[in-house]
């Protein structure tokens, strides 16, 4: 602030209206956060051209939602829709080591591929967004689909749980697509 004295000069600024006063303070907080170490930081953090290109583009939606919590580390849900063959959706579940964890990034510590709808391509299902809700031992993803082999809608219930790769899923009005235990 005191170099931009130096440059506008004291009576610059006391000739300055109220909006021009606004500018000018509201470019000194962003030339701060710029060239101040914090600024710098963040700035180096938000670069991430290369990391988003690199999802692959068969990779058509990313929710993240709930909450689970192991003994030496805790985290989020991640469910990916994946786009296969001709309207073919894949269907995976990440359990994402969040933040809170003490570690300053996050990782996918797990990935579960949902079998039951992932290895039978005559389904040809296509998700819709999924509704997530947490339960006391991990979260319940309830998902609608709509098939491009018979034009029906699906739904189902796909139940995570805390620990890595245990899960259930339920069709709900059972339309005969998974084999229910």
């Amino acid at each position: 602030m005191a170099l931009l004295l130096v440059f506008i000069g004291w009576d610059g600024v006391r000739a300055m209206n109220g909006s021009t006063m606004k500018k000018l303070f509201r470019a000194i907080v962003v030339l701060s956060a710029l060239f101040g170490s914090e600024g710098i930081a963040v700035a180096a953090e938000i670069h991430l051209d290369q990391d988003i290109a690199a999802i692959p583009p068969k990779i058509t939606d990313i929710y993240n939602c709930g909450h689970w919590k192991a003994e030496k580390s805790e985290g989020f849900y991640r469910l990916i829709y994946v786009e296969f063959h001709y309207g073919n959706s894949l269907l995976y579940v990440q359990w994402m080591q969040d933040f809170t964890s003490g570690d300053p990034s996050r990782h996918v510590l797990h990935t579960l591929s949902i079998d039951e709808l992932n290895a039978n391509d005559h389904i040809e299902l296509t998700f819709e967004k999924p509704k997530c809700m947490e339960t006391k031992d991990g979260i319940r993803f309830n998902i609608e689909a709509e098939s491009g082999h018979d034009g029906k809608r699906h739904r189902f219930a796909l139940r995570v749980h805390n620990e890595f790769g245990k899960y259930s899923l339920k069709e709900l009005a059972d339309k005969g697509l998974i084999t229910n235990p």
